[in-house]
C-alpha cells in the first residue's frame, strides 16, 4: 500500500486496491475510479460527468465537445459581427460554420449536424434588433462503455447459428 502527500492541501492519502466490483458500484454512482489497467497502466476508469439525469451531458466527451464548440463557434462567429444582415452574410456564415462541423464528422466526434442561417430562423423582426441567429442540432458520438462477449457451445455436427 502506498502514501501519497498532496503538497497542495497538506492531507495525506493512501491507494487501495480497486476490484472490479468497487469499480462498477462506483459508476453506477457517477464515479470514474482512477485504477491501473494489467498492459494500458493508470487510468481513469470512466466517462460520466456528475450529472444526474440520464442524457448525453452526462458523458465527459460530450461535454467537452460542447465546451469546445462553444469556443470554436464564437471565434468562427465573431468577424461576421456588424456585417450587414442579410442573404450573403447568412451564406458565409453557415459556409464557415459547416466547415467546423464537417472537421468534426471526419474526426469522428460527430455523426451528423445541422446548421440554419437564414430567413426561417432570421425573421424580420431579429434583423430589426440587429440579430443573427444560428441553429444547430448534432448528433455527438457515443463512446463504448461496456462490451459483451456471449460465446455459445453447440453440438458437434450442428449447424453453427448466431441468434
Amino acid at each position: 500500500m502506498e502514501i501519497y502527500k498532496c503538497e497542495y492541501c497538506n492531507n495525506t492519502f493512501k491507494s487501495i486496491g480497486v476490484t472490479a466490483g468497487l469499480r462498477d458500484v462506483l459508476y453506477q454512482d457517477r464515479v470514474n475510479p482512477i485504477t491501473v489497467l494489467p498492459g494500458v497502466g493508470l487510468v481513469a476508469y470512466g466517462q460520466k460527468t456528475r450529472s444526474a439525469q440520464a442524457s448525453s451531458m452526462d458523458r465527459i466527451n460530450v461535454a467537452r465537445l460542447v465546451v469546445y464548440l462553444r469556443t470554436v463557434l464564437a471565434k468562427v462567429a465573431a468577424p461576421f459581427i456588424f456585417e450587414p444582415n442579410d442573404t450573403i452574410t447568412r451564406s458565409q456564415v453557415k459556409s464557415a460554420f459547416d466547415a467546423v462541423f464537417n472537421d468534426l464528422v471526419a474526426k469522428r466526434a460527430i455523426y451528423d449536424y445541422l446548421v440554419v442561417c437564414d430567413t426561417t430562423n432570421n425573421t424580420p423582426i431579429r434583423i430589426d434588433n440587429n440579430e443573427l441567429w444560428i441553429d444547430i442540432a448534432i448528433q455527438p458520438v457515443k463512446a463504448i462503455e461496456f462490451i459483451y462477449i456471449p460465446v455459445r457451445l453447440q453440438n458437434t455436427g450442428a449447424a453453427l447459428t448466431i441468434q
